[in-house]
């Protein structure tokens, strides 16, 4: 009767007073929850507005999963942890098929471990049933009923197992990609997509298709077609070179063999000519092959040079278009959420930021009125040097930071070369005056040494800044990238190891990260 006439309630008011539909959804959970009505009491909280995922989690724990062989599955998952939060912007763009395979691998776990995903991660992290003390109808005064629940209200002793859940939905859809002969995460913007946006930034004057499907191909396709030069280029992802368990092993190893061969062979007779790219492929190499063929055809072809960047440094600029205007590390607390800044906090003061903001704006006007190439990469420097340790003392990360760092990665060969095209090491302020004298010091000596000397005082310092502000951030691939970039631009890196030992380190970082999650799996 109470239900009934509660219900009655929300209907009449629930336009008028949006929270009248919390608040007894609410109500019917507690009576329920006190009557032992397990069922109708998740039936009825699960439909309240949830603040957070944690104590979203400790109401399914305490009501709707109270057993390790309750069946999961990708809605009630959903509902806690935001699946979409969880995935690549591909993912959410197959939403509904990678819920599909959630069930699918969320039934594969139960089957495998003998229980659910959330029990399971609860035992990895030692979070056992106990008895605790809940309060009903909470925010009326009149009402103190006490009831006993399993699990309690905590969201730092549940922040591990949200960071598992992300994990196993990260999971899924590498499952799904690779079901779908689709690069995994983390892959894909070094691939085929990555290098059709390149060739679109490097032509603009020429039409190149993605995914183009001609006739003679029958259902076959061409990774990258320009139309007019009747030019196709294909990326050869590992899979085509070898067995790859997780794309189909031996078998489609030779599936895409023979499709390869045919594809090769229908292009030739129908005068389509068909290069190919591989994991690691250098831009310019592939640009080059492009130009001779196109030579070959008797037709010309215009390219924007200042488009030639790496494909690790594109995927990473790409990336950051993406990113928020701030991140913030983890700080190793395992948590996938930011965790306060020093800022936010009591690390520095109102009058550092002040200071920060002041000396930024007055770097900034210098560069703005840069005259000689030398004067602008020194603003820039001291300007990227500036960000670094203000994200240093705060631990918030800005995305002009990285895009600043970014640009003189760059910007590196072309920078250099203006350098040296210099007669006179000429500045505009005072400022840097001894560092011009150094350059004409040492140039003066060993002509040959130019190059280091202006990595190891500008050029070089935006690789060394970056690489360590991607390792604090526990961003270990991106500091490798980075790493490697310096590396192929003869630049060794400070200390007696420099950029290799910093790359062996990163890679020993990752191993350990991998065995930390595969033995969290087992």
């Amino acid at each position: 009767m109470l239900e009934k006439k509660l219900l009655n309630l929300e209907i009449l008011y629930k336009n008028d007073f949006p929270k009248v539909s919390h608040y007894v959804n609410g109500w019917l959970g507690d009576a329920f929850l006190f009557l032992g009505d397990f069922e109708s009491a998740w039936k009825y909280t699960s439909k309240r507005e949830y603040r957070d995922w944690a104590r979203h989690l400790e109401d399914f724990l305490n009501l709707g999963c109270r057993d390790k062989n309750q069946k999961l599955s990708a809605d009630s998952i959903d509902s806690i942890f935001n699946i979409s939060e969880n995935l690549t912007e591909f993912g959410n763009n197959n939403l509904q098929s990678i819920k599909q395979t959630i069930n699918q691998y969320l039934d594969d776990f139960h089957r495998k471990h003998k229980q659910n995903l959330l029990y399971y991660s609860l035992g990895q992290n030692k979070i056992k049933k106990a008895d605790y003390e809940k309060h009903l109808f909470t925010g009326i005064s009149d009402v103190r009923l006490i009831v006993k629940v399993s699990f309690e209200n905590s969201k730092t002793l549940y922040k591990p197992i949200n960071k598992q859940v992300g994990e196993f939905i990260r999971e899924c859809e590498n499952r799904y990609r690779a079901e779908n002969n689709l690069p995994l995460i983390g892959e894909g913007w070094i691939s085929e997509t990555v290098l059709y946006y390149q060739m679109k930034e490097l032509f603009p004057s020429h039409q190149v298709l993605s995914h183009a499907k001609l006739d003679f191909l029958g259902l076959q396709h061409l990774d990258i077609y320009f139309p007019e030069l009747k030019l196709a280029i294909e990326y050869q992802g590992e899979q085509h070179s070898k067995p790859v368990s997780r794309f189909g092993g031996e078998k489609a190893f030779q599936l895409n063999r023979e499709r390869d061969a045919r594809k090769k062979d229908l292009c030739e007779k129908n005068g389509v000519s068909l290069l190919y790219a591989y994991p690691g492929y250098d831009l310019r190499s592939v640009v080059n092959e492009i130009i001779q063929v196109v030579d070959k055809k008797g037709k010309t072809i215009e390219i924007d040079k200042t488009r030639l960047e790496n494909p690790s440094l594109y995927q990473l600029k790409q990336e950051l278009q993406n990113k928020e205007k701030l991140t913030r590390h983890t700080n190793n607390n395992g948590s996938n959420n930011p965790v306060e800044s020093r800022e936010d906090n009591k690390g520095i003061s109102s009058y550092e930021n002040i200071q920060f903001e002041n000396n930024i704006k007055a770097v900034k006007k210098m560069l703005s009125s840069s005259k000689t190439v030398l004067d602008k990469v020194y603003n820039q420097e001291y300007l990227l040097q500036s960000y670094y340790r203000h994200c240093y003392k705060t631990e918030t990360w800005t995305k002009e930071f990285e895009e600043l760092g970014l640009e003189l990665i760059n910007s590196y060969q072309s920078t250099y070369e203006s350098i040296c095209k210099l007669d006179k090491y000429e500045v505009s302020f005072e400022a840097i005056e001894w560092k011009v004298n150094d350059f004409r010091r040492k140039v003066t000596k060993d002509p040959d040494n130019l190059k280091c000397i202006i990595d190891v005082f500008l050029l070089g310092k935006a690789f060394e800044l970056m690489a360590k502000a991607y390792t604090y951030q526990e961003e270990y691939q991106k500091a490798i990238t980075i790493s490697e970039l310096a590396l192929s631009h003869g630049i060794r890196g400070s200390r007696k190891t420099g950029f290799q030992g910093r790359i062996q380190r990163l890679q020993k970082k990752i191993n350990k990260v991998k065995q930390g999650d595969d033995s969290n799996r087992g």
